[in-house]
């Protein structure tokens, strides 16, 4: 292949951020030209940029690589530099159970490439906060919440409010539990495998509320196929990319993406229960 079809934006996935007028920003870039918020993020603001993320995991999850979903997303960038508690909190869980999910996948060894993109192409996942600290930073958060959700709104615009706060507890709640479990499963114990199915019930059940409050997060300005609120550009990895066929990147609907979690603890439960047969026949007949 020639240089000049490298350069390519029809060849070269790294050239497709040529296109256009507009420039991707960087973290730093964006938050000196007052693009992103590093604190007193909205409610609503809050909750959309937890829901694009879970769909842009799910998106990684089938088969898309992390540069063109998960760290789309600029608070993923510098995490430490957030002073928003709520989304510091929740960007840290994030790199911890895409780190937890590449090792399980990774130990496996039963994927195709083009099933599964483990490459982080440079970006560090967090590896000096600790298990029990990334916990904690949640539980503070959802404590908080937790305390806020008990007030009883006395008019309409409060009411809106306590909804949010309701919202909002449910995901970061569902955050720590859901890494919780994974942390469970990987110590492949059987007390933690009953730890963990007891943990994704849990999870199960706030999917619903994650469901009905699907709406009250910032919603992006137009249709698209990748998240365009705030925090989020498509292009801004562009560059990390190989110089091959750019690949055609179209994130989850927040409401797929959650529907996809809800069949994930699904077979995830199947899992914590297929140790308790002694036999690959009993195995197989639970199963069915």
């Amino acid at each position: 292949m020639s240089a000049i079809e490298m350069m390519d934006p029809k060849m070269d996935a790294g050239m497709l951020c040529n296109r256009g007028n507009k420039a991707a920003l960087s973290f730093d870039q964006a938050v000196e030209v007052g693009a992103l918020k590093l604190q007193d993020l909205s409610l609503p603001e809050e909750i959309g940029i937890i829901d694009s993320t879970l769909s842009c995991l799910v998106s990684w999850l089938e088969g898309h690589s992390l540069a063109q979903t998960v760290f789309t997303n600029l608070y993923l960038h510098k995490p430490h530099h957030i002073e928003d508690r709520v989304m510091k909190a929740f960007s840290i869980s994030i790199f911890k159970i895409v780190d937890i999910i590449k090792d399980f996948v990774n130990r496996a060894l039963v994927f195709e490439e083009e099933d599964f993109q483990p490459m982080v192409y440079g970006y560090r996942l967090i590896p000096d906060v600790s298990e029990p600290r990334t916990m904690g930073m949640l539980k503070e958060v959802e404590e908080e919440l937790h305390r806020r959700t008990r007030s009883k709104p006395s008019d309409s615009c409060l009411s809106d409010e306590h909804e949010d706060v309701v919202a909002l507890y449910s995901r970061i709640k569902f955050m720590r539990l859901l890494y919780q479990a994974l942390v469970c499963l990987g110590r492949r114990e059987q007390p933690g495998l009953g730890d963990c199915h007891r943990l994704l019930g849990s999870c199960s059940e706030l999917l619903v509320t994650m469901q009905k409050t699907v709406n009250r997060g910032l919603q992006p300005e137009m249709e698209s196929d990748h998240p365009t609120i705030l925090g989020f550009d498509p292009l801004v990895n562009q560059r990390l990319l190989p110089p091959t066929f750019p690949r055609y990147t179209k994130i989850k609907s927040r409401i797929e993406a959650l529907e996809y979690f809800d069949e994930l603890l699904n077979r995830l439960k199947v899992v914590c229960k297929i140790t308790s047969h002694t036999s690959f026949h009993s195995a197989l007949v639970s199963l069915d």
